[in-house]
């Protein structure tokens, strides 16, 4: 094997055939492995998913939450919005919001509570414990009803982490 025009013999012959008998063997090796890696990297995030499903939301009173939450963490922490339904076993007419950010959060952020997608509170709060009201004497609710949660800006622990280790 070298110059231009060369003539291949049967060792060579031989050889180039058991090399890419070889690579092929190695590229169906690896192909088998991503497979495999993708079947397991796509049962992992479905049992994640069932594990976030079952997070329920720490709720006191009359009333019960219905089906998955979004944004609520086995942990306690919560992302940057919650959403989630709730049926109440008698009329609801107030709700409390209670929550707390660490010192370490931004000074101030804006909450804003909704109740089936309408605007029911908003409030600057600060860092450590807060609270929100929402009354509803006028209209209390019987029926099930979904509660979203927002804060703005939100608030990344992650981004703290990252600006901590780069001292």
């Amino acid at each position: 094997m070298g110059a231009a025009g060369h003539v291949l013999n049967e060792d060579e012959c031989k050889y180039l055939r058991a090399a890419a008998d070889r690579r092929d063997k190695w590229v169906e090796f690896y192909q088998k492995m991503e497979l495999e890696k993708s079947r397991q990297i796509a049962k992992q995030a479905a049992y994640i998913r069932d594990i976030l499903a079952r997070v329920r939301a720490p709720l006191t009173g009359y009333v019960m939450q219905e089906g998955a939450a979004e944004g609520l963490c086995p942990d306690g922490w919560t992302k940057a919005r919650i959403v989630l339904t709730v049926r109440p076993l008698e009329a609801v007419t107030a709700l409390r919001f209670i929550g707390w950010r660490p010192d370490y959060a931004p000074a101030s952020a804006a909450v804003t509570l909704r109740i089936n997608g309408e605007t029911a509170a908003e409030a600057v709060v600060g860092q450590g414990m807060f609270e929100i009201e929402v009354k509803r004497t006028e209209s209390p609710i019987a029926e099930a009803f979904l509660i979203e949660a927002e804060c703005d800006p939100p608030f990344r622990p992650e981004a703290m982490t990252a600006i901590w280790r780069s001292c």
